[in-house]
């Protein structure tokens, strides 16, 4: 792949009584552990895409809104 782009992963959390995942966590759920996001992309397209890097931030503190509203709420 010709064009490399970093990706931004922002830890989002809706229940401030649940501890965040470490760094170290959020590393091997993308980009590192058996079962990543970037190992899967990788094989799934016999090495044509890939992740370079992930930049994390977080966790940032989110209130949902009560249901039945909409997700585009949330996001909004």
């Amino acid at each position: 792949m010709a064009e490399q782009r970093r990706v931004a992963v922002i830890l989002a959390r809706h229940d401030a009584s649940l501890t965040p995942p470490t760094l170290d966590e959020c590393r091997a759920l993308m980009l590192t552990g058996q079962d990543s996001v970037a190992r899967y992309w990788r094989q799934n397209t016999e090495d044509w895409f890939e992740f370079a890097a992930f930049d994390f931030f977080g966790p940032v503190d989110i209130m949902l809104p009560p249901p039945p509203d909409a997700r585009g709420t949330v996001w909004d």
